[in-house]
């Protein structure tokens, strides 16, 4: 029986470098967005995340985008 995946919902994440530790690792910091319409293009996702991360004092790391998937 196939299974149909419906897309709900969008998350963004943005992973900040707010710190390195005494063994050199980095220190993250997520910075989480909700309600990213879910029909928006990755590129578009990537130019808002580029955009917030300006207004960031923190370096960005990592663009992470989580989409909700309803099954039926």
């Amino acid at each position: 029986m196939p299974v149909d995946a419906i897309l709900i919902a969008s998350r963004l994440i943005l992973r900040l470098e707010t710190d390195i530790d005494d063994e050199g690792n980095s220190v993250v910091a997520n910075r989480s967005y909700s309600r990213v319409k879910p029909e928006a293009s990755n590129e578009d996702v990537k130019a808002v995340a580029e955009a917030l991360a300006s207004l960031q004092i923190y370096p960005l790391l990592d663009t992470v985008r989580i989409d909700e998937n309803k099954l039926s």
